[in-house]
């Protein structure tokens, strides 16, 4: 479960999202417990994987 999370923060990470926000939106109940998990997945404190990661823009286009 925490792996998924972890996981989830990840990827809106690279979407642009900050590691606080990503915390709160991945179900995290404080930022503490989420910097030890993600550290612990990654290596990576949430902070420096988001100034490694390029940022992922989506983006919409409608189809005519």
């Amino acid at each position: 479960m925490i792996i998924r999370r972890v996981m989830n923060a990840q990827e809106l990470i690279r979407q642009g999202v900050k590691p606080r926000d990503a915390c709160a939106q991945c179900g995290f109940s404080d930022y503490s417990s989420f910097y030890r998990a993600f550290k612990a997945r990654t290596g990576l404190s949430p902070e420096q994987y988001r100034s490694v990661q390029p940022v992922t823009v989506v983006y919409w286009m409608p189809t005519a």
